[in-house]
């Protein structure tokens, strides 16, 4: 979800690479309820729309090399939607991944190296080797999005594949609104320093997706809270844009295999010579 997403991504920068002080003990949608979360941070989005790209957006094909990590169960490798089709054969020697079309890291077409793919199992990581892979390795083929290992995949354990997709869909989102930013502290002076820390920094924050971001509103610190043993609070309020991007890697080639499809014509055939009407059936399959 796009809000959501826009509001975890406002807290990890807080809670992280903004560096306030004094040093918040709780960031996110939560308000403190005890005195131990002090001093706090809380978001919210009192109002919001989405101005373009409706429920999702629209998507639109991307080429290059997007990092993927697929992870299969092994007691039990199959995908959601696709539980009468296993991932792995029935010699237990090939591991078919989510995704085709895979890449090499700079996006290019062609074999790959360890730069390009890592599989683990069991996290322990398992060597690449051209095909025919020999005991203990593991051989990739791009096209198809397929693993054959040298040894049999154990009954159970997982194994961890990272790669790279050539080609996969963009769904872009534009939110506008309004954001709050609500300081909680013990005392008045650090709920302040602490409103004004947060604002400065997500004012130049540069976060990715974040177009516009107005500083509307700064509030006076309130009263003693006697819920949280006299805390107080300031709030700040913003108006906002912010593009959220959505990269998925599903519609980047899957799971495909070829069915075939037998179809059956019955037709009715007039006999010129006896006036007979004759009754033929053509069967293909292809």
């Amino acid at each position: 979800m796009p809000e959501t997403a826009f509001l975890d991504a406002l807290a990890n920068f807080l809670e992280g690479p903004a560096g306030l002080v004094p040093t918040p003990a709780l960031v996110g949608i939560a308000v403190p309820v005890a005195v131990t979360e002090l001093p706090a941070l809380a978001l919210a989005l009192p109002s919001v729309e989405r101005v373009s790209g409706g429920a999702g957006g629209a998507g639109e094909p991307v080429t290059g090399a997007l990092p993927v990590v697929a992870s299969t169960d092994l007691a039990n490798p199959v995908l959601p939607g696709l539980e009468d089709f296993s991932l792995v054969s029935a010699d237990r020697r090939e591991l078919i991944l989510p995704h085709g079309g895979l890449v090499r890291a700079d996006g290019t077409d062609g074999p790959l190296g360890v730069p390009d793919i890592a599989v683990t199992l069991d996290a322990a990581p398992v060597p690449l080797a051209a095909a025919p892979p020999g005991n203990g390795q593991v051989s990739a083929d791009a096209l198809e999005g397929r693993l054959t290992f040298g040894t049999a995949l154990p009954p159970t354990g997982t194994v961890v594949a990272r790669y790279n997709v050539g080609l996969w869909e963009r769904r872009t989102t534009m939110l506008a609104g309004e954001l709050t930013l609500t300081a909680y502290a013990g005392a008045a002076a650090d709920a302040g320093q602490l409103s004004v820390a947060a604002t400065r920094a997500l004012l130049a924050s540069g976060l990715p997706g974040l177009r516009k971001l107005v500083l509307v509103g700064l509030g006076a610190i309130g009263t003693p809270d006697a819920a949280l043993a006299g805390a107080r609070a300031r709030q700040a309020s913003f108006r906002f844009q912010y593009e959220h991007v959505v990269d998925d890697p599903a519609s980047a080639g899957g799971i495909i295999r070829r069915i075939p499809l037998t179809t059956v014509l019955n037709a009715l055939r007039l006999d010129r010579a006896s006036g007979v009407v004759v009754e033929e059936r053509e069967t293909e399959t292809g």
